[in-house]
């Protein structure tokens, strides 16, 4: 749960052989227990309730980074643009702004530097958008852990109601 990182939380835990591929086999194979991906699950929800987010709150942070457009919280003069006072903006709109500088006048008052995200970073939020709509095939598909631990459990008594003897 530190960094999500399996082979690097198995090594942690102190079972590490010293070989990073030996122990990344050996920490998959933990990943697959039932009992595993149950706590995994349960961890991350509780980890999502302490901090108070949701899914939809990442989704809509995602999409306004996205669509940050210096338009929104800025006017233009024809020749720079200068910020709209605290007061007019929106709170979404304020999100877009990822820094802000403060520069005093040689002669009195302040200009205020700010910036938005790049067009890289905008794209990139565009992309994990699309990721979690479905729309963008990489080999693999991301799995819910809960999901799956639901899924073993039927396997699982599938599997006894398979080999339990027959009276």
């Amino acid at each position: 749960m530190i960094d999500l990182n399996g082979t690097r939380a198995y090594q942690r835990c102190g079972y590490g052989s010293g070989n990073d591929a030996v122990d990344n086999v050996n920490a998959s194979k933990l990943l697959n227990r039932e009992d595993v991906i149950q706590l995994i699950a349960e961890m991350e929800e509780e980890r999502s309730k302490a901090v108070n987010i949701t899914q939809e709150m990442v989704l809509k942070g995602l999409y306004l980074l996205a669509n940050a457009n210096v338009k929104d919280i800025s006017t233009w003069d024809g020749n720079s643009y200068t910020l709209k006072t605290f007061e007019e903006l929106t709170r979404d709109q304020t999100y877009i702004i990822s820094g802000m500088k403060v520069m005093p006048r040689q002669f009195g008052g302040i200009d205020l530097e700010f910036k938005t995200p790049s067009a890289s970073e905008r794209h990139a939020c565009w992309i994990d958008l699309g990721k979690h709509l479905g729309m963008f095939w990489e080999g693999t598909k991301d799995i819910d852990p809960g999901e799956m631990a639901r899924k073993i459990k039927q396997s699982l008594r599938e599997q006894e109601e398979r080999t339990a003897p027959k009276e």
